[in-house]
């Protein structure tokens, strides 16, 4: 029985992988660059915000409570919808809850960037992912996903060190203002590199 091999990609398709991969990837890492800061030092700088642990582990984690609504009904919003809005709009809003805990006076500003930053990444992962899926096939799906999730871990592995750094050089503030920048910085990236992917037609 012979076994059947998946065709060589071809490089013209993959260069265009490329285009919409690059950008949404780098895009991803930078609008990360807030979140994972506060992960990194909010526990350390908690009390220059007079907040005591209590309130720190809600607004570390409620970013993700408000995803349990949040994805589902990105994914319903994404079905057959062009995805390239929904990424912008969730990097837009990712910048935009990053400069919320830098104008920040008390709990609840801080709490609703935290609630803002779960919906700009169900936008930014989901509408992704879908990105991914309308550019690979069979051959070469696992191949989109690996990317994806390695632009992701590159994430997880450099802002919390960069935001840890800038926050013993700088200071907590001024390293999430920073980290505001480098969001707004992710956001451009992708307006200005980041295609249309779903096939004309399927809207």
């Amino acid at each position: 029985m012979t076994q059947t091999q998946n065709p060589k990609p071809n490089p013209a398709l993959r260069k265009k992988q490329w285009q919409v991969l690059l950008p949404l990837g780098i895009g991803s890492i930078l609008a990360l660059a807030g979140d994972l800061t506060l992960y990194a030092a909010l526990p350390a700088y908690a009390a220059g915000r007079s907040f005591d642990l209590a309130m720190v582990g809600l607004l570390l984690s409620a970013n993700r409570l408000v995803r349990l609504a949040s994805n589902p009904l990105a994914g319903l919003l994404l079905a057959g919808a062009p995805r390239r809005g929904f990424v912008l709009a969730g990097l837009g809003m990712g910048s935009l809850s990053t400069l919320l805990y830098v104008l920040a006076g008390d709990s609840g500003l801080f709490l609703a960037g935290r609630l803002l930053w779960g919906v700009s990444w169900s936008l930014i992962n989901i509408g992704g992912y879908c990105m991914m899926l309308d550019i690979t096939g069979d051959g070469d799906r696992g191949w989109g996903s690996g990317i994806v999730q390695g632009f992701f871990f590159a994430g997880l592995a450099l802002d919390p060190l960069l935001g840890g750094l800038l926050s013993d050089w700088l200071g907590f503030t001024q390293a999430l203002a920073v980290c505001a920048g480098l969001s707004a910085g992710g956001f451009f990236i992708a307006l200005f590199g980041l295609p249309e992917t779903l096939p004309a037609g399927q809207a």
